[in-house]
């Protein structure tokens, strides 16, 4: 009888694609002042490109953002850097009926747990803003 349901947070609770995306918005605006003219759509993919769904590793994908042709003038890698882990750990956008799923497997008495090979303190904050 299974008694534990044990998830993976980046893809199955949280859908990190869409948090990337929704965060293209915010990078342009933030940094609208250093970036040549472009359209969101366009950031939206770079930014994605570059994240490999969070395989690339933090400083690896700060690295490639920096070296898009998308810059007047580049900020440090540890500006993107601290954007990035300010924004991106405290608006996770759930994987859809995220919420009813939980619910029910809690009805049915399941315990649940959560594994991920993010850093404690940024996936502790996904966790806790996804409710």
């Amino acid at each position: 009888m299974i008694n534990t349901i044990l998830f993976d947070l980046d893809n199955t609770l949280h859908n990190r694609a869409a948090t990337v995306r929704n965060y293209a918005s915010v990078f342009l605006s933030s940094f609208q002042h250093s970036l040549l003219d472009l359209e969101l759509n366009e950031l939206e993919a770079e930014i994605v490109s570059c994240d490999e769904g969070g395989y690339a590793g933090r400083l690896v994908r700060c690295e490639r953002l920096l070296d898009l042709d998308i810059w007047a003038e580049k900020p440090t890698r540890d500006d993107i850097l601290a954007h990035w882990l300010d924004w991106v750990p405290n608006n996770p956008s759930p994987m859809p009926a995220l919420h009813q799923t939980l619910n029910t497997l809690n009805d049915m008495g399941l315990s649940m747990g959560v594994i991920t090979n993010g850093s404690s303190e940024s996936q502790k904050r996904k966790i806790r803003t996804l409710g």
